[in-house]
């Protein structure tokens, strides 16, 4: 398949493969010659390459589905409680600090902007990865590190929570 990507050089690869003469493109597919470059390779593919990152990643998703928190201290080290750990702050075990969910807060508007509906809040990310934070009624939600939208709405109060990114971080996609 280095040569290029077509019907034509599918073909030729299966019959390398395969080492007999049988069809894998009907004719009709193959009249139309035409020659298809291979792309280079995207960067949604190198989590695939790194197999101890894409593990972390999986396993993260499970937490999050079972409803775990997770807390990112200032030391780096990223924890991940269980829902049924209800003594909080948790100290970290690396560094003691004490670690807590942290809270939205009421949006503010600039100064000559419209009054916001008293139900709207604003939350800045920390991190790029998994994020946990409580909304005013004590509900806990979390961001994954696929999250690319810019506000939530909490299923128990229904106040929309606008999410803003971290001037120091860099949330990718």
């Amino acid at each position: 398949m280095t040569k290029g990507a077509g019907y034509a050089q599918y073909e030729q690869a299966y019959y390398q493969v395969k080492r007999k003469r049988e069809r894998l493109i009907p004719t009709s597919g193959l009249i139309k010659n035409e020659t298809i470059t291979i792309r280079d390779a995207s960067p949604e593919t190198d989590v695939f390459f790194n197999p101890k990152q894409g593990i972390r990643q999986i396993t993260d998703l499970i937490y999050a589905a079972e409803g775990y928190t997770f807390l990112t201290c200032n030391c780096g080290l990223k924890l991940k409680i269980p829902p049924d750990a209800l003594t909080a702050p948790w100290p970290c075990p690396r560094c003691s600090q004490p670690l807590q969910a942290p809270v939205a807060i009421l949006f503010q508007p600039k100064p000559g902007k419209e009054k916001p509906q008293p139900q709207v809040l604003e939350y800045t990310r920390r991190t790029s990865g998994w994020e946990s934070f409580h909304c005013t009624c004590g509900r806990l939600l979390e961001l994954s590190p696929m999250f690319q939208g810019t506000r939530l709405i909490c299923r128990d109060c229904g106040s929309t929570i606008n999410i803003r990114s971290s001037s120091t971080t860099t949330i990718t996609s």
